[in-house]
């Protein structure tokens, strides 16, 4: 694995990390009025994409239980669409897929 694909699993786990974190405790009622949480949650869920779509197809091709078009799909939903972000998606992608992912990116 290139010096550069493990800079970019090191922010994907990061960015991961802190977006378990920082809803750690909350509940959806919570969660979605908080513009600050929001707002924050969407841009790591954007980046995850964006940084996935970095990654070399060596390192995406060994490790296909990571989902990364539903990485890339995510983020450009996010982008494309942003008013139509389901807050609901978001919520579910974080407390769901999130914490199983941050154990699949340390295991690459």
């Amino acid at each position: 694995m290139s010096g550069k694909d493990k800079i970019i699993l090191g922010k994907m786990i990061k960015y991961c990390e802190d977006s378990v974190k920082y809803i750690k405790g909350l509940d959806f009622e919570t969660f979605s009025s908080n513009e600050l949480i929001l707002t924050f949650s969407i841009f790591s869920l954007s980046q995850l994409g964006e940084l996935s779509a970095k990654l070399s197809e060596d390192v995406k091709s060994k490790h296909t239980e990571i989902p990364w078009n539903a990485l890339k799909s995510i983020r450009n939903r996010i982008v494309h669409d942003y008013d139509g972000v389901q807050y609901r998606v978001i919520w579910d992608t974080l407390v769901r897929d999130i914490p199983p992912l941050i154990q699949q990116l340390r295991n690459v």
